[in-house]
């Protein structure tokens, strides 16, 4: 029964899995900000691979979502097709090292058609136009860790790399025709014609040095250290192409009667090029994390991290502008070349503190638990614009602060089953102060700030049919519907 079992996870695994979580979806549906708060040993184990040294099974999970895309949100949003493939698995073993290997491919398409016919008394207005688009994005994770016991104390190392690529193609096309009401000859053409195309890879990998000290049996310390190394390359695409014939018929009048020299049409075209493949950047980040309990059913948690991120900007821009036009034996043609470099860098500086408390009421069946998480950014960015006859600088500083309450509850409806809800404020506020440089006496200051609160309900459910066998359910949404519902299946042998 349980090789059935474990065959049924590991297919489950490959074939209809979610992407990356940082938090199991007990943890999601109570509040993110209890993760460290309330114990939970998906959730742990992946902050600090050192806490693998407490499971007693080896442990496999798997993640799927069911979304059900309703007909009246694909009227809404014109989307005619939405494939995807997501995939994740894990396990932590009672050998003390543990695996975690996540994908998500998704394809979006998404298209517009209009036809417009405007009447006139002596000519009539054609418009047709069409606009395409397709989107394709793939995240691929995978983590490796080893921890290690000695006595009260337990050590970890892990590496995490991962990919993400991002690809967005679009087409727009218009054709606007002037014809004759009563002969039908085409007075006027004009068409537009825009295309492009955006790529992004993003290469990272996180190494982690993890230690769990067990001071006493209420009080657990973790002190994790990671090494964030990170690659940002991009690259722009588009074209934007126009035709007009003012004389599509030849007979030396435009549409309007008016004698023009014949034949009379242009052509222009916009050819833009942007790419960037900065260095491979290194950045630092530590956490504490202090669990103690105060007493059989009550515990606290504080929680204290800081982080370092450099990141380099190196983006070559081009140009090309290309007009051609014939006036009757006239004949004009132009083109123009422009480019420019973008260099700079930038330093993401963050720390956050977190403090909570969780209660098991007496009868065991309750657990409440509520959070404190203060955040706060600062982010010095400086950049350099080289253009041909011109040059511009700037210097900005970005100061962003959140502060977050959450409150959670798990209640168990019988032995097998527990529903979970929570509750999230969020305030968001932030500052920036730009200085721009265009020459040594042209210089102007851009300040700006930003304020923004919000509310999150969750909701889930754990059922455990079995001892070795739990699953999660989380959503948003309503519980009851099966629209984008997350599930995270637990499984111990």
């Amino acid at each position: 029964m349980k090789n059935v079992l474990l065959t049924t996870l590991l297919v489950l695994g490959v074939t209809s899995a979610w992407a990356l979580q940082q938090t199991s979806l007990r943890i999601k549906a109570m509040g993110e900000n209890l993760q460290g708060i309330v114990e939970d040993e998906y959730t742990d184990m992946l902050a600090n691979p050192a806490r693998m040294v407490g499971i007693n099974k080896n442990t496999v999970f798997a993640n799927t979502t069911a979304e059900v895309l309703t007909e009246e949100g694909i009227k809404k949003s014109k989307i005619y097709g939405n494939p995807s493939l997501p995939v994740s698995f894990s396990l932590f073993s009672v050998n003390n090292w543990g695996v975690i290997a996540e994908l998500d491919k998704s394809v979006s398409q998404s298209g517009y058609v209009s036809n417009y016919k405007g009447p006139g008394v002596t000519y009539l207005e054609l418009r047709d136009s069409v606009d395409q688009s397709e989107s394709q994005n793939e995240q691929f994770d995978i983590g490796v860790f080893k921890s290690f016991s000695l006595k009260r104390y337990s050590m970890c190392f892990a590496l995490f790399p991962g990919r993400i690529i991002s690809a967005n193609n679009s087409l727009s096309k218009s054709d606007y025709n002037t014809i004759d009401s009563i002969s039908g000859v085409t007075l006027n053409k004009y068409n537009e014609t825009y295309n492009s195309l955006n790529e992004i890879e993003s290469l990272y990998n996180k190494i982690v040095f993890g230690f769990n000290h067990e001071v006493k049996e209420s009080i657990r310390e973790d002190l994790v250290f990671t090494i964030n190394l990170q690659q940002n390359k991009t690259f722009h695409f588009s074209n934007n192409y126009n035709y007009r014939d003012m004389d599509p018929d030849n007979d030396g009048n435009n549409m309007y009667g008016t004698p023009i020299t014949t034949p009379s049409y242009s052509t222009s075209s916009i050819e833009t090029r942007n790419a960037q493949d900065p260095k491979l950047m290194s950045g630092v980040g530590v956490e504490y994390r202090l669990n103690k309990n105060l007493t059989e059913n009550i515990s606290k948690g504080l929680i204290f991290g800081l982080s370092w991120q450099p990141s380099e900007t190196n983006q070559i821009n081009t140009q090309l502008n290309q007009n051609y036009s014939l006036i009757g034996v006239s004949i004009t043609s132009s083109t123009f070349i422009s480019s420019s470099t973008i260099s700079g860098n930038s330093n993401l500086y963050k720390i956050f503190i977190t403090w909570g408390k969780n209660i098991k009421f007496p009868d065991k069946k309750l657990l409440l638990a509520y959070a404190l998480r203060g955040d706060f950014s600062f982010n010095d960015t400086a950049k350099n614009t080289d253009l041909i006859f011109n040059y511009a600088a700037s210097k900005s500083q970005e100061y962003t602060g959140s502060l977050g309450l959450t409150t959670g509850l798990e209640y168990g409806v019988f032995s097998s089953l527990s529903l979970r809800a929570g509750v999230s404020l969020a305030f968001v506020g932030s500052v920036k102060d730009e200085t721009v440089s265009t020459s040594l006496l042209n210089q102007y200051q851009v300040h700006s700030k930003s304020f923004d609160q919000s509310k999150m309900l969750t909701f889930g459910l754990g059922y455990r049919p079995l001892d070795y066998l739990c699953l999660d359910i989380y959503t948003t949404g309503n519980i009851l519907t099966l629209s984008n519902l997350q599930l995270q299946v637990k499984y111990m042998f």
